[in-house]
């Protein structure tokens, strides 16, 4: 039996919004950087932004972003932040669903904790939207939720099993696919189960 999604993302935000981008995120660029295929096309789309700790990191590192999320609460604070006032040049905001965004001339794709919570009806446009950005030299990176997450129970979140998550990226290049679970501590303060996949994907030589 699902239960309602428990996202509040107000207590979120604030829980995460004067630190760091998470740990992958770092992962990423090294990679992208050893890879030395992006060139100067330093344009990263962050799909599902959030209040903007990885978009506001890209752009301390000198890349153009467009930061994409549905929240408005989401792309105010973004804006907002001080860290991100001396980078405003570099960076464009979208308000709406990640199956809107252009992901065209994009070097990087990148979505952290934002794929689980993709309306279904809007995956296939979303993911056939992806699939080309990759053909055209796109690298895509972050997460999705596995099957034994907390989350799994409730309604409205996208989970998946590792051979689903693994079939999924299989027309492609996976440079990097980690599974992780442990126990820890969702916004609200309650203990969850987590249980993920990280990855980054290109397109195959």
């Amino acid at each position: 039996m699902t239960q309602q999604s428990p996202i509040s993302w107000t207590p979120f935000y604030d829980r995460v919004q004067n630190g760091g981008p998470d740990t992958w995120l770092p992962k990423v660029l090294a990679l992208i950087d050893r890879e030395k295929r992006a060139g100067a096309r330093l344009f990263a789309v962050d799909l599902g932004c959030g209040e903007g700790r990885d978009t506001r990191e890209l752009l301390k590192r000198g890349w153009r972003v467009l930061a994409v999320d549905s929240e408005p609460e989401a792309i105010e604070r973004l804006r907002k932040h001080p860290d991100t006032a001396p980078h405003l040049d570099r960076l464009s905001t979208l308000t709406a669903s990640m199956s809107e965004a252009s992901l065209e001339g994009a070097s990087l794709i990148y979505s952290f904790l934002a794929l689980p919570y993709v309306p279904k009806q809007e995956w296939t446009k979303l993911w056939n939207a992806i699939g080309g950005a990759i053909t055209c030299g796109a690298y895509f990176a972050g997460n999705l939720f596995g099957d034994r997450h907390h989350y799994a129970a409730y309604e409205g979140v996208n989970v998946v099993s590792e051979s689903v998550a693994r079939a999924l990226f299989e027309p492609f290049d996976v440079l990097r696919f980690e599974t992780l679970e442990s126990k820890g501590i969702d916004a609200s303060g309650a203990k969850v189960n987590n249980h993920e996949f990280r990855f980054v994907i290109r397109a195959k030589d």
